[in-house]
């Protein structure tokens, strides 16, 4: 039976993850807030009975007009994702100051949870398995975008020691439909021949959206407060995926692992021509370092507290191959 009872407020909510949210929470029942950017595409979002509201999360005044009094729970998904150098600045004000502002307003409005979705990433890559025990490695990391992402922990963390009840879930790479902007890009790079090569070390750790979302809102009344869950799946090099990818497409594979310190020099040469071309480079150094790195974990909390489960790694790009297809974007 459906609670219409239940209230929400999504963070992201245009996003590829924030979008499924929406979607399997409108289905079952509860009435949503979504923030959106003023200038966001909002063609997806519309198909589900939401009620939109323009902010920003750099913008302290918007979210305090956004934030509805009382919501049962603060669904936090925006983030800003780059991971470029130059963008850095912006990163911290959107993942750090957004979330720690976000916070404030939810606590003063009477949130009653505060589900923060975080990334593996704020763990590090590292030989052996991954588990919520393991020390997160984030705040150290080189890469900007993980150590604004542990960052913004940090004030969850805070929030929760103070008595409010925030949590913090922490997804490998997120696969399925709904997503033309960041691992489905991937499909339109293998079709066009534009990833030749892919490290020849390191492994990922994929997770099927539809497991993350209802992870999501399991946590919204079984999560313990202050506690992270580790959302993970199956574990494949880039190479592996993009194998996969070429056979959805129907296509020969023609990404070849490469070792990892000639794809680094790769990248600081295309990066450097990117900064006179104006042309985004494929590869960066730190895009190179997060596919280099070895992530496999295990997820045994969130199958037990959450009810988190998982789908093959081909189950997942098959349903982000034709959600693509379906949308007109990929040729069948």
């Amino acid at each position: 039976m459906k609670d219409s009872a239940r209230t929400a407020f999504v963070t992201g909510g245009t996003g590829f993850v924030g979008i499924n949210l929406v979607k399997r929470l409108t289905s079952e029942g509860w009435s949503v807030t979504a923030l959106h950017r003023p200038t966001s595409n909002l063609d997806h979002l519309r198909r589900f009975p939401v009620r939109l509201v323009a902010g920003d999360l750099t913008d302290t005044a918007s979210l305090e007009r956004a934030v509805p009094e009382g919501v049962d729970t603060v669904f936090h998904v925006a983030a800003d994702l780059s991971f470029a150098a130059a963008g850095e600045e912006q990163q911290y004000r959107s993942n750090v100051l957004g979330t720690r502002h976000l916070l404030g307003i939810a606590r003063r409005r009477g949130a009653r949870c505060f589900v923060h979705t975080s990334t593996l990433g704020t763990y590090g890559g590292r030989p052996g398995i991954i588990d919520e025990r393991s020390p997160q490695l984030g705040g150290t990391s080189p890469l900007h975008y993980s150590r604004s992402k542990w960052l913004a922990e940090e004030e969850v963390r805070r929030a929760a020691s103070e008595g409010f009840n925030a949590l913090i879930l922490n997804p490998g790479g997120i696969l399925g439909p709904y997503d033309s902007r960041t691992w489905g890009t991937f499909f339109f790079l293998v079709r066009d021949g534009l990833l030749p090569y892919a490290p020849d070390q390191g492994q990922m750790v994929w997770c099927h959206v539809d497991d993350v979302v209802g992870a999501q809102v399991a946590a919204s009344t079984r999560g313990r407060r202050g506690e992270n869950y580790i959302l993970g799946g199956e574990s494949a090099p880039l190479h592996v995926v993009a194998a996969e990818m070429a056979a959805l497409l129907g296509i020969p594979n023609r990404t070849r692992p490469l070792p990892t310190a000639l794809l680094a020099d790769l990248a600081r040469a295309q990066a450097a021509i990117a900064e006179h071309t104006g042309e985004p480079a494929i590869y960066t150094p730190d895009i190179v370092e997060v596919f280099s790195d070895t992530y496999v974990c295990r997820s045994d909390k969130a199958v037990g507290e959450l009810g988190y489960r998982t789908h093959t790694l081909r189950e997942m790009l098959t349903d982000c191959h034709r959600w693509l297809c379906d949308e007109g974007l990929l040729a069948r």
